[in-house]
């Protein structure tokens, strides 16, 4: 299981999450990943249209 080191410059809870980020699968993380953009897109629908999707920005490089 990957696991990043703790940053002494982050509160401890950010390290958490950071630990609990790096657990996930390539495939999971990609589902999160396009799980927030389907959010930020629901909120701000001015999104959508400029750029066409996690995969278009190539935020995401995992395959699902």
């Amino acid at each position: 299981m990957p696991s990043l080191p703790v940053r002494e410059d982050m509160p401890e809870k950010r390290n958490e999450a950071r630990a609990k980020l790096s657990a996930l699968s390539s495939q999971r993380f990609a589902q999160l990943v396009e799980d927030v953009f389907g959010e930020l897109v629901r909120r701000y629908p001015e999104l959508d249209g400029q750029t066409g999707g996690v995969y278009a920005l190539g935020l995401c490089p995992f395959e699902t």
